[in-house]
């Protein structure tokens, strides 16, 4: 603004031309500029209009009355003549960055959001020093998915301005969304120098280091965001998130730090905590509400697709609420498979809790836990009268809001983890239900087989690889000297890490093998180099590990006391693969060397496993919705029953 204030008041750099025209003309015009001007500066935008048209009248070839005018009819919301206005200043005066400029303002008021950028590109073009359009057309690109072209206009932005903290902060965060995490930790670290303890660095920087396997600093930085910012539900989220893959941390204190989110986000919200109007009838069709930001191309559609398929839409009224911005083609699937469907990515607390009341959700379903785009401050408020969590994260809540965590026996056997959880423990036959994508590549082949060392392989996130995990992985590669080692999801940073550990334990690098982020089909092909896939531990791989066994691969797996240390154990027990579930690292070493010298036996499950787990698969689904509904029922009507006997 003050750069279009500047023009106004003439300070502008724009050198704009007049066409020829009589002296006493361009006196008249330039009085009614002089007023309009001061005008403008007021905020008085009708007088400005009616003094620059008396302008122009008098000299109508003088290209800067007409941007004047056209900011005067934008600020006066009439973007429509402000759009007119400016594109006839731009036909006397092509390069007029003001005019390009406000005509870009002019035409996302309309809508014209195409428009918009081309008028804004031309700006750039003419003059790449033009800052105030980069935070504009910075919004608008990602608007228009045009994600590569803004992560090339924000590193414009941040050579010309470096000492901007927005624009380091966009630069980094682009970067990130782009899966390019290296890249993105030395802006944040300049966002950071420019604007120091700044919570949303502080927090942006911890998921970029947990995305480079870096977990001990990505704990440091977003312990310190809590710090800096105790009230924000979204860096404290983050920061429990990644403590799930803390080795050094005991179970009871992981539960502990999840309890102290509840002491902030839920316990100032328990007295306002009501009795719900929803119809005490145990018959009724329930309505039932999905919380999720992962209803799209994420792994959550693996296991939410077979459930939302098989829903009995007579006795169940399916309401999704999604959290995300993202609207791709497993969106427009998983849409079609609701009663209700919500776009909710934007709306405040306070408007998706209403909701949620006036539509007398029975039972709401969190499908997120501490995962992004959760709104759990809102199932703290309890806006249904039973409320859950699910699926999205193998760990307690910490909210007491949340009635039940959805699991099994073999994630949670009765007696073992009740005290880690805030929730009572709904145990249904499996925790679960996986469905690959049709398609999805099938290796007959055992690599090792045809001529190639035996592989190992793990494609989880780095920052579930602790250095107890490395030293485990180390010690197999030791005593199994005619074998490599793939890492997938990696980074130069993670690699180099990698390398420093196995070095220290005596492995040299050569028996190493990084590949980066791939695409999903990429990634799917990577099984085809794999022998047999290492788990992480305490924090297991689930969509990776029933991936893996889908397409021939088991995984040697290690369990202990937590649920979220367990899936391993759960996906190869439900498989009937339990010759591959260890319980103590020594064993866990034994395993994996010991089947590295089995290899036929290896060859004969990579042929049987993908029949058995699509047949497993398909009949899982039906059967595990059914008991999920049942459950549903079954709870609503003990509700049903308690809340009629306090009425």
């Amino acid at each position: 603004m003050k750069k279009i204030l500047g023009f106004f008041l003439g300070r502008s750099g724009n050198k704009e031309i007049m066409g020829p025209v009589g002296l006493g003309n361009i006196e008249l015009s330039r009085n009614f500029k002089v007023q309009a001007n001061q005008a403008v500066a007021h905020g008085c935008w009708d007088e400005a209009t009616q003094l620059y048209e008396k302008a122009i009248s008098a000299n109508p070839a003088d290209a800067s009355l007409l941007v004047g005018l056209g900011f005067s009819h934008l600020e006066a919301v009439r973007p429509k003549e402000a759009l007119a206005t400016l594109s006839q200043a731009l036909r006397l005066l092509p390069s007029s960055q003001d005019a390009w400029f406000l005509a870009g303002r002019a035409q996302i008021a309309l809508g014209l959001e195409e428009d918009a950028a081309k008028s804004w590109r031309r700006l750039l073009e003419i003059n790449p020093n033009f800052l105030p359009v980069y935070p504009d057309i910075l919004q608008l690109l990602l608007r228009l998915g045009c994600y590569q072209e803004a992560i090339e206009t924000t590193l414009k932005a941040v050579e010309r301005a470096p000492d901007c903290f927005e624009y380091q902060l966009y630069h980094a965060n682009l970067l990130f969304h782009a899966h390019q995490s290296e890249a993105a930790i030395p802006y944040y670290f300049r966002a950071l120098k420019i604007n120091p303890g700044s919570p949303d660095v502080l927090a942006n920087l911890g998921v970029a280091c947990r995305q480079s396997g870096d977990l001990e600093s990505a704990l440091d930085y977003s312990r310190q965001a809590i710090d800096f910012n105790s009230n924000a539900p979204d860096f404290f989220s983050n920061y429990l998130f990644l403590l799930q893959s803390a080795s050094n941390i005991s179970v009871q204190d992981k539960f502990l730090e999840h309890r102290r989110y509840a002491e902030v986000f839920e316990e100032p919200y328990k007295k306002f905590w009501t009795s719900h109007n929803n119809r005490r009838d145990p018959l009724k069709i329930l309505r039932i509400g999905y919380v999720s930001g992962d209803f799209c191309d994420h792994a959550l559609r693996f296991f939410i697709d077979p459930v939302l398929k098989n829903h009995d839409h007579g006795d169940f009224e399916i309401h999704c609420y999604y959290t995300n911005s993202i609207d791709d083609e497993y969106t427009k699937r998983l849409r079609s498979y609701a009663d209700r469907w919500v776009d909710c990515w934007s709306w405040s607390d306070d408007q998706l809790f209403s909701d949620i009341q006036e539509q007398q959700i029975d039972i709401l379903v969190d499908l997120s836990g501490h995962t992004a785009h959760n709104r759990l401050p809102v199932f703290a408020r309890k806006p249904a009268p039973v409320q859950m969590t699910w699926l999205g994260y193998q760990s307690t809540t910490g909210l007491t809001a949340i009635d039940w965590r959805i699991t099994d026996h073999s994630l949670d056997p009765v007696g073992m983890t009740e005290r880690f959880n805030s929730e009572c423990l709904l145990r249904l036959p499996a925790a679960g239900v996986f469905a690959m994508d049709d398609g999805a590549p099938v290796f007959r082949e055992l690599p090792c087989l045809a001529g190639k060392q035996f592989t190992f392989g793990c494609l989880h996130n780095p920052s579930k690889v602790t250095m107890e995990v490395l030293d485990t992985w180390a010690e197999i590669l030791l005593r199994a000297p005619a074998t490599v080692l793939l890492m997938g999801n990696s980074t130069s940073l993670y690699a180099e890490k990698v390398r420093q550990r196995m070095d220290l334990k005596g492995v040299s690098a050569d028996r190493l093998i990084f590949v980066e982020r791939l695409s999903l089909q990429g990634y799917l092909g990577l099984h085809e180099r794999i022998d047999l896939m290492l788990d992480t531990f305490p924090y297991n791989g689930g969509t990776t590990t029933l991936h893996a066994v889908g397409m021939g691969l088991p995984t040697i797996v290690l369990s202990s006391e937590s649920a979220i240390s367990r899936v391993g154990e759960s996906i190869m027990h439900g498989y009937g693969l339990s010759e591959f579930c260890c319980l103590d690292i020594e064993e866990y070493v034994i395993q994996a060397v010991g089947w590295s010298r089995r290899c036929k036996e290896l060859a004969n499950l990579r042929k049987i496993l993908p029949e058995r787990v699509a047949r497993q698969n398909a009949q899982l689904a039906l059967e595990f919705t059914k008991s999920l509904e049942k459950a549903w029922r079954d709870i609503w009507e003990e509700w049903c029953e308690k809340s009629g006997d306090e009425h």
